[in-house]
């Protein structure tokens, strides 16, 4: 018999307390089985669990009295109403018990998360992205809302193709923010791959992003190593990312790991897998069985059409620099429309290799390239040495070209691919396509009245010419900058639209939005505690992560840069002394009012290598960094005891890095936002210079560094054309408000640069 306590009560009767923990853990262990139990008797362990649940819920109100039992009863209504919402077909109940729980505490911020899920489960997505959403209205920020709540953006049905693009976007941003607020949390980094690999689908991205994804399954993976746990999702789908990105090898790890842990999809997908690799590496092994008489014949005239270009040897062997190569079309690889499309080319030594092309329609290409006969010129390719062992030891090799869109592939006639460009797929299901966007009433048209489509054949120097005239109009009317900017907007859609398809000049939303914005002399800013002060008229919306520094880790061009580090500086300090090395910068003007002691040696301005002699290592560096667009590179020198006064550099789409060089170290530091930073010898900096930044170095000796400006990573192909053509059309269009001051007009763009 239990012994008893002078009052009357059993020394060892549980508490309502304990009780209610013991629930709480019993929920957690339902929770585990339910993410990461894959067995067949899954169910049957649910409802035990279940029970367990529902026995110490009892032992606890037995022992409440009236007033503590309303205190906890919405705490007790959502461990009912979680336990529930785990038994198969039991998702309206479970529905009304944490429906309750709300009611009586809406701020139970694990309430809304686990009705969410019940919708979720009933598949009524948008009301489970309402959950979501009050959960972090009436809760705050939180990592399960917010991963939540990305999955649902994701999966909402939109017949809109603009909405369902925004949706994705918005997932990805939502995802990235469940990571910052947990870093250890397994499921956020999977939810952020599995966003990356969404956002590369629907919006058409390029494949780096998917490797971003691959990051994401990487601190996933180890997350979830921490904590002693697996996940057969995240294997698979780690599977389909790498798949997209042709590291097959990697697929086939990753599905062979999701099948051992029940994935019943993985084992079908290592398959594919395999069949596809033995059959190219077959093709290009065996020349795709022609004779050597009938390669001579295909070859013959790509000597001609290939002056100035490359082969697969030169590729691999690094030489040649960055010209393209031409090749012959062999045939197109059938894989029913699976991400990306293959073609298989032989070069003018007839060496055979896969040519992958993303953001390209399978049909389309099929109309488009004849085999045997189509010559074909591949720009900026990505080369990759595919390799992938079976489980019996057998390797299969075979050269592969990446190309980001078929717009970077030419014709013998000059014209190029873009026609077959269309968005991605997901899984061998293909989305629809937004149409072409149309001209938005009101807007005034361009110079003499005619009014330019997306799928008007144009040219820059013609735009340049014609908004040029709009400029002297303007001049005269008094509407002045203003109206530069509203006639360009469709100049810059027709010219994206003739260069990536005449529909891409329909998904530049986020620019022709900023360009309103700068028409109507807008300037985005901002400051938080958090992150300081930004000033930035050139702002395109949804660019994340949105900090002021950026982690040079989850950039793989980075570590690669790094690893180059003394032979930049070395090569710099060759040339330390060399006559004009040192200039003011692009905007001297402005450079005075901040920084009238620093100065840079021009790496790569405006889309030219500047010196190539005397920077012959450095470029030769930086033409050979994966998934990076470089904007302007440059060598910067700050003297000592000088300071940089704090300003912005007006845009957030082109972000900024610092490869230290040469420096006293502790002496010099930089200050981003509310963010301050030490440079060090050989490491990297990366960050948005939008935000308000300034510099110091007060060591005794000059400070170097190599300064890497970057488009940012989260622009599509379509808006970094679409700011390079407003960039070309307004850097050759005289400002309406400085005409007949008496001096030199100044170039519109420069307002923004500067």
């Amino acid at each position: 018999m239990p012994q008893a306590m002078g009052d009357g009560t059993d020394i060892d009767a549980p508490s309502h307390a304990a009780s209610l923990e013991a629930a709480e853990r019993h929920v957690k262990e339902m929770e585990d089985l339910e993410d990461y139990y894959a067995g067949a008797d899954k169910d049957n362990k649910l409802a035990e669990v279940a029970s367990a649940v529902e026995a110490s819920l009892d032992r606890a109100t037995e022992i409440l009295d009236g007033a503590q039992l309303l205190e906890l009863k919405s705490r007790v209504l959502y461990l009912r109403g979680r336990a529930t919402s785990f038994l198969a077909g039991q998702e309206r109940a479970a529905e009304t018990l944490l429906s309750k729980a709300i009611k009586l505490d809406p701020q139970l911020r694990e309430a809304w998360n686990g009705l969410g899920e019940v919708y979720w489960n009933l598949k009524d997505v948008a009301q489970a992205k309402q959950c979501f959403e009050q959960a972090l209205d009436l809760c705050g920020p939180n990592p399960i809302s917010l991963r939540n709540l990305s999955m649902a953006l994701r999966a909402l049905n939109c017949n809109e193709q603009q909405t369902r693009a925004e949706n994705y976007s918005k997932a990805l941003a939502k995802a990235k923010e469940a990571v910052a607020l947990c870093a250890d949390d397994p499921l956020s980094w999977e939810t952020l791959g599995n966003a990356y690999v969404g956002d590369f689908i629907v919006n058409a991205r390029r494949p780096d992003e998917v490797n971003r994804a691959l990051i994401a399954y990487e601190k996933a993976e180890t997350a979830y190593e921490r904590l002693g746990k697996q996940n057969h999702s995240l294997y698979f789908n780690r599977g389909m990312a790498a798949k997209y990105v042709e590291d097959y090898q990697l697929a086939l790890k990753s599905f062979e790991t999701a099948h051992g842990l029940g994935s019943t999809a993985a084992a079908d997908e290592a398959r594919k897998v395999l069949e596809l690799t033995q059959r190219l590496a077959g093709v290009v092994e065996r020349k795709n069985g022609l004779k050597a008489r009938r390669l001579k014949e295909l070859t013959a005239d790509m000597q001609m059409q290939g002056t100035g270009c490359r082969t697969i040897q030169e590729m691999q062997a690094g030489t040649n620099g960055q010209a393209p190569v031409v090749a012959r079309v062999i045939s197109i690889v059938d894989r029913n429309d699976e991400v990306p499309v293959i073609v298989v080319c032989c070069d003018a030594l007839s060496e055979f290799f896969a040519l992958a092309l993303y953001n390209a329609g399978m049909q389309r290409l099929a109309d488009t390239l004849a085999p045997m006969e189509t010559l074909v010129r591949i720009q900026k390719p990505r080369l990759r040495l595919v390799s992938v062992s079976d489980p019996h030891g057998k390797t299969w090799n075979y050269p592969c070209l990446s190309v980001g869109h078929p717009a970077e592939v030419l014709l013998a006639d000059g014209s190029t691919l873009a026609a077959t460009a269309v968005e991605s797929v997901v899984f061998s299901t293909g989305v629809g396509r937004a149409p072409p966007e149309k001209a938005e009433k009101g807007r005034a048209p361009p110079a003499n009245n005619k009014v330019v489509t997306a799928t008007s054949s144009v040219t820059l120097v013609e735009c340049q010419r014609r908004l040029q005239q709009v400029a002297k109009e303007a001049g005269v009317s008094g509407r002045g900058r203003a109206a530069v900017i509203e006639a360009m907007t469709p100049f810059v859609r027709a010219l994206v639209g003739s260069e990536l398809g005449a529909d891409a000049g329909g998904r530049l939303g986020r620019i022709e939005t900023m360009f309103a914005r700068i028409g109507r002399g807008e300037v985005h800013t901002e400051d938080s505690e958090q992150h300081g002060k930004r000033y930035a008229p050139g702002y395109v919306e949804g660019l994340s992560p949105n900090m002021p520094f950026h982690d040079a880790q989850a950039l793989p061009w980075c570590h690669q840069l790094k690893q180059h580090w003394t032979d930049i500086r070395d090569e710099l300090r060759a040339h330390l002394h060399d006559s004009g090395v040192w200039v003011p910068g692009a905007y001297a003007d402005s450079n005075k009012a901040y920084a009238p002691d620093w100065k840079i040696a021009g790496v790569l301005t405006a889309d030219k290598w500047q010196a190539p002699k005397r920077w012959r290592r450095t470029q030769s560096i930086i033409k050979q960094l994966p998934d990076v667009l470089p904007f302007e590179v440059f060598f910067a020198r700050m003297p000592p005891h000088s300071t940089i006064a704090a300003h912005s550099d007006n845009l957030n789409y082109i972000m900024t890095s610092h490869l230290a060089l040469e420096l006293e170290a502790g002496g010099c530091s930089i200050l981003v936002g509310n963010e301050e930073r030490d440079w060090e010898e050989g490491e990297m900096l990366v960050f948005d210079t939008s935000y308000i930044h300034k510099c110091w170095n007060d060591s005794d000796r000059n400070r170097y560094v190599l300064v890497f400006r970057f488009w940012h990573p989260d622009l599509t192909l379509e808006e970094r054309r679409a700011i390079h053509f407003s960039h070309s059309l307004l850097a050759s269009t005289p400002n309406p408000e400085k005409m007949g001051q008496g001096g030199p007009a100044r170039a519109t763009m420069s307002v923004i640069d500067e």
